[in-house]
């Protein structure tokens, strides 16, 4: 149902994207999402995520991701 919300000018400026969290923040998860469901394995994250390989090398650069981390280690 359509919701009517009267702001004053000073209110106006909020909007619903001012409480999504930054698209950052959501491209960072994905990777991690990815890299998790992947077991670390790079080629595998960069086609779920329809990237090439060498620009989600430059994303876990920037974000400070580690696909070693990700890896399933074998039983003891």
């Amino acid at each position: 149902f359509p919701v009517t919300i009267n702001l004053d000018k000073d209110q106006a400026s909020l909007t619903v994207l001012d409480h999504l969290p930054p698209l950052k923040e959501i491209e960072r998860e994905m990777i991690i999402q990815n890299l998790e469901k992947h077991q670390g394995n790079q080629r595998r994250a960069a086609e779920d995520l329809k990237m090439p390989k060498s620009t989600l090398n430059d994303k876990l650069r920037h974000y400070a991701i580690n696909p070693k981390l990700f890896k399933k280690r074998g039983k003891i």
